[in-house]
Order: structure tokens, then C-alpha cells, then sequence
């Protein structure tokens, strides 16, 4: 492979260029474990793999970033040491470094690989782009993801190897004695790439939505960053208006409504009550009482506090989406029937869709954005205005995806259910995007929904 030192706004960074290099990258990515779903390194070694055996991808550059801010670094060997880069840990575990947002590359790293014609004609898209979203283009000094991307050759892989600050936080003690190394692979656009089971996350809208919100400190200065407030706005207001469009898609869904009824409470159970209440207890024949308290986004409460005895007619038999009556954050979730809701909370039945479809859209990303500034309205105001989309071929796949999420969601206790829900919540965000904007993702090539429809729920 060719080394180079190579300077890049006014950092020192160390290069390596190879042809047919393919194989030493599965290699090198093969020897690194990780937990971290949005870098399933296995997957992503099979499908280096896959491209390469017809001709994709072969030709790998690799990028050692150097943080010249850093004075102190860590010496590589006798001539060369590399500055530390910082990027903010978003655990709250003290044995785990999780990066914000699970996004570790610098915007402007992502072409160094690129020549200055490859660069200059990736801009000129880039301020194309923002011409026909009615943005200002003379402020768009680098070229956008998608189009680095789209211009990057097919035959040209791009990995960068970031050697970690172990102490992110200086008012906190250092996670190690020793840097930790963070890896970014950027692929070029594969017009017919060879399709294998991979990873979906929430980078997916980070490829349309370009980078993240949270930033790291060598990013301050970055003259994309200005904008990312604007770019906000931008989209909601876009959401909205193309929401607005498909508002009368659900005025003739069958969807009921049912607030839940206010409840005597006792402090024991009386064996001879006859009354309808509720008590700090299960006693046989009593049934769950849930309160706004009980449920959160795709949970209820396992145990809740207080068990109905005699409910009788106020027992909700039916399966049922639960959430609150008055909208604060997302939190719907589902039961399979068999327990009374107290005043403050809302269920929602239909015969027409299946109520796990139901959840995932009102659960999803999508429905908080077309509702900001909405906290404190009647959560059935809410669902009753948002458009739903009933005429699609993938609500089995997401009925899967969302009982899945269900069952891993039961048990709080296990950080690795959390992480793995939480993981498929962004998968189902994703979809639901793409169900309601097919064409962005078409024109991005992104595909999710196709995926989905081979799962099973597990």
C-alpha cells in the first residue's frame, strides 16, 4: 500500500492507498468485537465480500486521523505520535463509551480519498441541492454525504481509524488506561451491489438528513454546522406541509376510542366488598389496574401498584392500545385485554387495522414530529387528525417488528433488551418514514420496508 502524510485543514493525517486491498480490510474488520448494532462488523466483512467478487469495492483506502488540537497524543512509535480525538460518551454506565448517536466520522473526512475533481464536482451537486430546496447556497462549502457517495468510484472503500480519548469527560476519571479505537467505513453508491442481510438503524435518516445534531468540539467552526438549527426547521416544516396532503386519508377508519373511569381505592382488600375498587394487592379474581404511570413507550408495567376487584362491566376484554388521555411524550404501548383503565388513561381499538400497526405509527418519530408543540392536547384530538396510511403490503412485517420490540421491552432489567429494542424502535422509525416519503428513500436508494417483510417476530 502507498503511505502518505498528507495535511488536511491544518491537521496532520496519515494515508494509506491500495488496489485490490480488499481482503487485508475484511481482515482487519474480522479482528475487532463489538456489541454496537450499527456496526455489525461480521455483516460488514460479508458484504465487502460480496461486492468484491464482482469487481466492487476492491480498491480500499485507509485513513489514520491525526487531532492536532491534542498536544499530549500517543506515541505510534519512535517518529510518529497521534493526537486523541474526542467525541462526547453518551453512557451513563461507567464501563461502557458509547458515542452520541452512534455516528464517530467528521464531515470532512469522509472525502479524503476523493480527487479535487471528484470533490469539486460533488459540491456543485451539493449546492444544486440546496438551491431546489430553496436554501442559500453560497453557504454550502463542502460536499453533502449523499453526494460524496454518489460520486465516490465503485471500485474505492474508505475506512477511518480514530484513536479515542478514553477520558471524554476531564470531571470524570478515564474510562482506560488506554485510547480506545473507533472505526468509520464509508461506502460508495452500488448501482446493482449484491444484496446480504445488514444492520438498519437510525443512520439511515442520517444519510437524507445529512449528520448529526449532537456534535463534538472539533466541529464547532464547521460552517455546516450553522445551519443545523435551519435545517431543523427546514424539516419539520416539509413534514408537515406533505403531511397536510395525506390528512384525508383516515376520515373514514374505524377507530374507537374509550376513556378509562375514575376508581375507589381501598388500603386492604375486604373479603367481603362487594364494590368496585382498587387495592395495593392481587387477590383472586382481580384484574390489573393500569395508570398513565404504568405505561411507557411499547412497556406496561409488569406488576402494576394496584389489582380491581369486582370489576365487572369496566373490565376491557379486548385487546387494546393504551396511553395516556392528555399527550405529553410517546407512550402507547399494548395489552392483550383482561385489566381497567383508570381516568387518565386512553384505549384505542379497531377491527379495521391491526393494532401493532397502529403503535408503530403512533409510537414512531414521524407522528412527534407532525405533533410538536402539541404537549397538553387530548391524545385522541392527536391520533384522530394524524394520516393513517391503511393500503400497505408491510404491515405483517411491522407487526412482527413491533411484538418483538413487546416482548423484548418486558424486561427492563436487561440492558441487552434495552439496546436491542431500542435498536429496533429506530428500524421501525425508519419504516414508517418510508412508508409515508417512498420517493426520498427511492431517490437515496434506501430501502427498509423490503427487508422487513422477511422477519418473524421472535
Amino acid at each position: 500500500m502507498e503511505f502518505q502524510i498528507q495535511k488536511l485543514h491544518s491537521a496532520i493525517i496519515f494515508v494509506w492507498r491500495g488496489k485490490n486491498n480488499a481482503d487485508r480490510i475484511v481482515s482487519f474488520l474480522s479482528a475487532y468485537k463489538t456489541k454496537q448494532l450499527s456496526f455489525n462488523v461480521s455483516l460488514m466483512s460479508d458484504y465487502i465480500q460480496a461486492q468484491q467478487r464482482h469487481g466492487v469495492i476492491t480498491d480500499w483506502t485507509v485513513v489514520l486521523i491525526n487531532n492536532t488540537d491534542d498536544k499530549k497524543g500517543i506515541k505510534i512509535n519512535e517518529d510518529i505520535t497521534v493526537g486523541l480525538t474526542k467525541r462526547s460518551d453518551s453512557e451513563t454506565q461507567v464501563n461502557h463509551y458509547t458515542i452520541n448517536k452512534s455516528h464517530i466520522i467528521d464531515p470532512k473526512h469522509e472525502y479524503i480519498d476523493l480527487t479535487d475533481d471528484e470533490i469539486r464536482r460533488a459540491l456543485e451537486k451539493s449546492k444544486k441541492d440546496a438551491i431546489e430546496k430553496g436554501k442559500d447556497s453560497s453557504r454550502v462549502n463542502k460536499p453533502s454525504p449523499v453526494r460524496i457517495k454518489e460520486i465516490r468510484p465503485e471500485n474505492q472503500g474508505l475506512l477511518l481509524i480514530y484513536i479515542l480519548n478514553p477520558q471524554p469527560d476531564l470531571e470524570k476519571p478515564a474510562l482506560s488506561d488506554i485510547p480506545f479505537v473507533g472505526l468509520a467505513v464509508s461506502f460508495p453508491w452500488i448501482e446493482k451491489d449484491i444484496k446480504i442481510e445488514y444492520a438498519v438503524n437510525e443512520q439511515f435518516l442520517k444519510e437524507i438528513l445529512d449528520y448529526p445534531d449532537e456534535l463534538d468540539e472539533e466541529d464547532i467552526d464547521d460552517p455546516l454546522i450553522t445551519e443545523k438549527e435551519e435545517k431543523g426547521t427546514e424539516m419539520k416544516s416539509f413534514l408537515l406541509r406533505t403531511m397536510k396532503d395525506k390528512e384525508n386519508f383516515n376520515k373514514e377508519l374505524s377507530i374507537h376510542f374509550y376513556e378509562g373511569i375514575n376508581i375507589s381505592y381501598s388500603k386492604q382488600h375486604n373479603p367481603g366488598e362487594i364494590k368496585t375498587v382498587a387495592v395495593p394487592e392481587q387477590v383472586e379474581s382481580s384484574v390489573p389496574l393500569i395508570r398513565a404511570e404504568d405505561i411507557d413507550r411499547y412497556y406496561i408495567k409488569p406488576y402494576p401498584d394496584f389489582q380491581v376487584v369486582n370489576a365487572g362491566e369496566i373490565l376491557t376484554k379486548e385487546k387494546s392500545i393504551i396511553t395516556p388521555v392528555i399527550y405529553t411524550d410517546q407512550k402507547c404501548t399494548l395489552s392483550e385485554g383482561g385489566f381497567v383503565a383508570d381516568s387518565n388513561c386512553l384505549t384505542v381499538q379497531s377491527s379495521e387495522l391491526a393494532l401493532e400497526y397502529l403503535l408503530a405509527l403512533f409510537n414512531s418519530a414521524l407522528f412527534a414530529f407532525y405533533n410538536i408543540g402539541r404537549k397538553g392536547e387530548k391524545t385522541e384530538i392527536l391520533i384522530k387528525e394524524f394520516p393513517v396510511i391503511t393500503d400497505t403490503q408491510y404491515t405483517p412485517a411491522m407487526n412482527a417488528l413491533v411484538e418483538s420490540i413487546l416482548r423484548l421491552q418486558q424486561d427492563q432489567a436487561s440492558r441487552e433488551n434495552r439496546v436491542i429494542s431500542s435498536y429496533f424502535m429506530n428500524v421501525l422509525d425508519v419504516a414508517v418514514f418510508e412508508i409515508y416519503f417512498p420517493e426520498i428513500f427511492k431517490n437515496n436508494r434506501l430501502n427498509v420496508l423490503s427487508e422487513l417483510k422477511k422477519n418473524r417476530a421472535f
